[in-house]
């Protein structure tokens, strides 16, 4: 079945890459991109390790770690969504009604991972000015996989308001994908401006 999907709590990353490249609906680009952003975490809090010792870097590695924790479990949920939708799809049973709600679940689990990698933000100004100095190129590192994680939502977002129902629900995965690229913008400066800092 499509749904048999491997989760990254009980996968090695060449099982779940190996799964990636099987023409199955899950997991896939939405699921790709979580895991970008939970790599993208995992580099800020390598980084964060190296800075010296304060309140500040422990909050620091606390939100790194939250937000890698957070972004695999989303990298799951999209891949519950991509299957989902693409069962909804097959099933020529199905009513409009499900078909819309299965489109409505797979966008919000790409907003999911843009709010998720809000969090971001903080991590990586904080990195950037009190970070060790050596490891500036891991903190630019971090922050561009982050807006590739966010760009791959906006995709996502798009494509699920292109097929969604009604105006409201249209105008906020609009609006979602607007304030998304923006985000993504503000860590695409971060991995801009600590490379030029470096």
């Amino acid at each position: 079945m499509d749904t048999d999907y491997i989760s990254t709590a009980s996968a090695t990353l060449t099982q779940w890459i190996e799964q990636l490249s099987s023409p199955t609906p899950a997991p896939g680009g939405g699921a790709a991109g979580a895991v970008v952003l939970a790599i993208g975490a995992a580099t800020a809090q390598m980084a964060a390790g190296y800075a010296a010792e304060s309140g500040s870097r422990t909050r620091t590695l606390r939100t790194a770690q939250r937000v890698r924790e957070l972004a695999l479990r989303a990298t799951d949920d999209d891949a519950a969504a991509s299957a989902a939708l693409a069962a909804a799809y097959r099933n020529h049973s199905a009513t409009s009604s499900s078909r819309a709600a299965a489109i409505d679940a797979a966008g919000r689990s790409s907003i999911a991972v843009v709010r998720i990698a809000s969090s971001m933000i903080d991590v990586l100004d904080w990195l950037s000015t009190h970070g060790e100095p050596r490891l500036l190129p891991d903190v630019a590192v971090s922050a561009a996989l982050t807006a590739a994680a966010i760009r791959t939502s906006c995709i996502n977002i798009a494509s699920s308001a292109s097929a969604a129902v009604g105006e409201q629900n249209i105008e906020y995965l609009h609006s979602a994908r607007r304030d998304a690229e923006l985000l993504a913008d503000r860590f695409t400066a971060i991995a801009a401006n600590t490379t030029s800092a470096g």
